[in-house]
């Protein structure tokens, strides 16, 4: 392990200290007992989770002792990129795998940890109304509990939002479906914890940071220093790529909602295909890649039975009651981002989030922009990365370089990518080893998908590569390939 802030060796890791508390008071430095630890983040909503295995030979569990009410403390980072010590703080859930010696003196066993929000967040309950925009209020409920607060993207549409008796991080993830985006109208917000705490982010947003580290599967020409093998990808794998079934299964492309008003007795049907969420996501900042995965005309968008889901509701709870209110509009209509109540003519031309009805269906289509190509990395420990972090891969392709094409680089697979799981784990036996896996998720390529103009390679562009010249009398016409020319 370095003394300094250098990195010195391949999986370099600096570990300041490991501490276990007991709600009763005491503490202890478990650092020179741990065999090793792993830390779990994901952008699924779910809460940080930690392993640590403990060799104890001075009766630690039976003296503290550990029976749930305890807390870990874990500093470390990765020497030589000015990476500041992350501390992540976890309670201790579970002693598991418990094995003693031969002789008796010593004992292993796991300490199952999970993030200190978890009790509060699962137990604590809100039946309260509230006002403002969605993401105001994520912010205003995360202070409340003082849990640590990562990024919370701004969201626009002010509104009343009622909640009926959730718990707090139902009601979280309650606020995250119904935030929109101030430079789109998309509502793919996500909510996460990370080691520097709650985020409540737009996936497009997350596409449109900067990329963290390049990440390479081919290692630099030798002799190279351990520095220069810090980027290199030990194992990769790729776990998903696009699937157009799956993905209309998960009604990515075309889907229909139907509503049921048990109070009124009646249905709504509402129509939304990806085509209007693709064009929406290229007018954002977004820089995730050039193309889109799917051919400008998608065939299934247009296809009503495509996908069906059907929604419960009941007027007046979390939608406009518009009888009740329309003689007591208080709002602009030009004013959208500071309606409180507002017109039918304003919901449907701004899908507000009170129009649960398209909102929702508008959100099942674009929140799922890093699902369909998932790559999965194991490289040198990293303590500056978190899942919604950036990065990208240069994978080297199969063909041998020719003259004219020198790039090698696979296009299918190399780009920009989105941390969607992440696991540090980090060995503690003779010599420290610190190592990241990483699973990484995106939902374009950067490639361009043939469309009815370029399938057959009759496009202006195709034509002047293929025959030369600027398309005057004595040029030739580009290739039959109608059966008749056969």
């Amino acid at each position: 392990m370095s003394k300094d802030n250098q990195y010195r060796r391949q999986d370099d890791v600096q570990i300041s200290s490991i501490k276990i508390y007991s709600d009763a008071g005491g503490v202890q430095e478990i650092k020179k007992m741990v065999l090793g630890f792993s830390i779990y983040e994901s952008l699924d909503g779910s809460f940080m989770t930690a392993t640590i295995d403990v060799v104890d030979n001075i009766g630690l569990a039976t003296k503290l002792p550990i029976i749930g009410q305890e807390s870990v403390e874990i500093i470390y980072r990765t020497p030589g990129f000015g990476y500041r010590y992350t501390t992540v703080k976890f309670d201790v859930m579970k002693v598991g795998k418990r094995t003693k010696s031969k002789q008796g003196s010593s004992e292993y066993y796991q300490l199952s940890c999970i993030s200190p929000n978890y009790i509060d967040f699962t137990t604590s309950r809100i039946d309260r109304s509230f006002r403002g925009t969605a993401s105001s209020s994520i912010k205003n409920l995360l202070l409340e509990n003082g849990s640590k607060l990562g990024n919370i993207d701004g969201s626009k549409y002010r509104s009343v939002w009622v909640i009926p008796s959730f718990t707090l991080h139902e009601s979280l993830k309650y606020f995250t479906s119904r935030c929109r985006g101030y430079l789109s109208n998309m509502s793919d917000f996500i909510l996460f914890e990370s080691s520097y705490g709650w985020n409540c982010r737009s996936v497009t947003g997350l596409f449109a940071g900067r990329s963290k580290i390049t990440y390479r599967l081919e290692p630099p020409e030798l002799p190279f220093r351990s520095i220069e093998e810090f980027p290199i990808i030990k194992e990769f794998q790729v776990r998903s790529y696009y699937n157009r079934y799956t993905e209309m299964e998960k009604g990515n492309h075309a889907c229909r909602i139907v509503t049921f008003d048990w109070t009124k007795k009646t249905e709504n049907h509402s129509m939304l295909g990806s085509d209007d969420i693709y064009l929406e996501r290229r007018k954002t900042s977004s820089n995730l890649e050039e193309y889109r995965n799917l051919p400008a005309n998608n065939r299934y968008d247009q296809k009503f039975d495509a996908r069906l889901f059907v929604r419960h509701q009941s007027s007046g709870l979390h939608e406009i009651n518009e009888t009740a209110l329309e003689g007591n509009i208080s709002t602009n209509e030009d004013d959208p981002l500071e309606s409180i109540y507002t017109t039918r003519t304003v919901l449907d031309k701004y899908n507000h989030p009170n129009d649960f009805k398209t909102h929702l269906l508008s959100r099942q289509l674009s929140s799922k922009g890093f699902n369909p190509i998932r790559v999965w990395i194991s490289v040198s420990g990293n303590s500056g990365l978190n899942v919604g972090d950036v990065v990208t891969l240069q994978i080297p392709s199969p063909e041998i370089p020719s003259k004219k094409k020198q790039d090698n680089t696979d296009k299918s697979i190399s780009g920009r990518y989105v941390i969607t799981n992440l696991r540090q784990e980090v060995k503690m036996m003779s010599n420290h080893q610190f190592t990241s896996f990483i699973e990484l998720g995106r939902d374009t390529s950067p490639m361009a998908v043939p469309d009815e103009n370029t399938f057959l390679g009759t496009d202006k562009h195709t034509v002047e590569n293929m025959f030369g010249g600027g398309g005057g009398a004595n040029s030739p016409t580009p290739l039959d390939l109608s059966i008749g020319a056969w």
